[in-house]
């Protein structure tokens, strides 16, 4: 299991590197939520707008359900 968590961090870290870049629109990009299972998936593109205008910094959504 912390091979995929792993796997999946570096997709965020990619993906973070590429939004530095300009190359994605910051309220785009859907965050990645961490269960508590410490497993990672896409949270909703909605939440993701939300969130995304109020911050300039890269973040990670706790999924505290």
């Amino acid at each position: 299991m912390s091979q995929l968590v792993f796997s999946q961090l570096g997709r965020l870290a990619e993906s973070l590197s590429t939004r530095r870049a300009g190359v994605g629109l910051h309220s785009s990009v859907s965050p990645l939520v961490l269960g508590k299972d410490g497993t990672l998936t896409e949270g909703s593109a909605t939440l993701a707008a939300l969130i995304g205008p109020l911050s300039s910094v890269d973040y990670l959504v706790l999924n505290e359900m």
